[in-house]
């Protein structure tokens, strides 16, 4: 597994964060994408929530306030705020208008696609893991 080290780091460092990241690198790569986006989805939600010391409240409130204390730059935030909408579509698709594609880098992709799941996965998993490495690492200190 490419992300061996880092997961490892995270692990040693929270269980809880270290089994979920795992379990999102272990389902995608037994090409369970929809199980691996899960676990990534819950795992930058509560990381950030988990900075913050705060357990409830909406995951968007949270993004902009790990924003304004500088917990994430403007670039993780739009990613993580990327990954939020794609995260809502994809798992509330009854409350939201109903889309048939998914843009990514001027290329169309159905959302209920395997292949969606899974570039998605690429785009975001390392930047995810390395906010759970880095965030953990600060609060063991």
């Amino acid at each position: 597994m490419k992300n061996q080290k880092i997961l490892n780091n995270i692990s040693n460092r929270d269980k809880v964060f270290g089994k979920l990241c795992q379990e999102a690198e272990n389902s995608y790569e037994n090409a369970n994408y929809f199980a691996a986006l899960a676990c990534l989805f819950v795992a930058a939600e509560q990381i950030i929530k988990y900075s913050l010391d705060e357990n409830d409240g909406n995951f968007q409130q949270a993004l902009l306030k790990a924003k304004e204390k500088e917990i994430i730059d403007e670039n993780l935030f739009i990613a993580l705020n990327n990954l939020r909408n794609f995260r809502n579509r994809l798992f509330h698709e009854n409350h939201y208008i109903p889309t048939t594609e998914f843009v990514f880098d001027g290329i169309v992709y159905p959302p209920d696609e395997d292949e969606t799941k899974k570039v998605i996965y690429d785009e975001f998993s390392q930047s995810i893991f390395n906010l759970v490495e880095k965030i953990t690492l600060n609060n063991n200190d």
